[in-house]
């Protein structure tokens, strides 16, 4: 009798015993689980914010050759600007002008690149990099699809596409590599760089009996503000 009743207590000790132990097992292998799970993620987000920082990082070089254009752009639109009022009146339809316009933007944001260009070998790549003040740890490089002598310089005859009467002008095929120091993660974006001409209304407004003393009907016409900020434009960006 009393060896059924203390076999039956250590029955139910070692079930219980059991029971715990697999309990606590079960709930182990899910924290593990949870942890594992929750390291990987941070690892993750981790690499995921090195590779936005590292890319954002990589774009601010594009950036700065894309405002340095802008300073470009702008020189060459108030030549253009100024050779068109001149001819305002010859000019006789808003159409004409703008047309005109354009191709003379065309024409003078050439000349002022050629200038900058004999300063750099006459080549593309150098004149870029100078826009450039991120350092060795950015690279930048024009697509060698453009090298149609396979001399490694890259004339304007190579790499600009020119739309005089569309009034832009593109610059192909820029590849700026960026490698982080410490991480030494690779950022490479190519694109291409529309240069246009800043927008300019050249409607006739007004009339000569309507018109301040001392005003020109040629000087009324003039419109003096032109915004450059969306005047050069990323094309067939890609990042890898």
């Amino acid at each position: 009798m009393l060896r059924k009743l203390f076999g039956s207590k250590m029955n139910d000790r070692g079930s219980a015993l059991l029971t715990v132990v697999l309990v606590v097992g079960f709930l182990t292998i899910l924290a593990t689980t949870l942890l594992y799970i929750s390291g990987m993620n941070f690892q993750i987000k981790q690499a995921d914010y090195q590779n936005k920082k590292n890319f954002y990082t990589g774009e601010e070089a594009l950036e700065e050759i894309r405002a340095n254009l802008m300073i470009d752009t702008s020189n060459a639109a108030v030549e253009a600007y100024n050779d068109i009022t001149m001819r305002f009146v010859s000019l006789q339809t808003k159409e004409l002008r703008q047309l005109e316009y354009n191709n003379v933007f065309v024409a003078k944001v050439q000349e002022e690149w050629d200038a900058d260009l004999l300063a750099h070998g006459n080549s593309w790549v150098p004149l870029l990099s100078s826009y450039c003040t991120g350092g060795s740890d950015y690279t930048l490089a024009i697509n060698d699809a453009y090298d149609a002598n396979h001399d490694g310089a890259f004339s304007s005859a190579e790499v600009l596409e020119l739309h005089p009467d569309e009034g832009y002008v593109r610059i192909r095929g820029l590849q700026m590599t960026y490698i982080n120091p410490t991480t030494k993660l690779t950022t490479i974006i190519s694109t291409d760089m529309d240069v246009y001409a800043p927008g300019i209304d050249w409607s006739a407004e007004g009339s000569v009996v309507s018109l301040p003393a001392g005003v020109s009907q040629q000087d009324a016409s003039r419109k003096t503000e032109a915004d450059v900020s969306g005047s050069v434009r990323y094309a067939n960006w890609k990042k890898e």
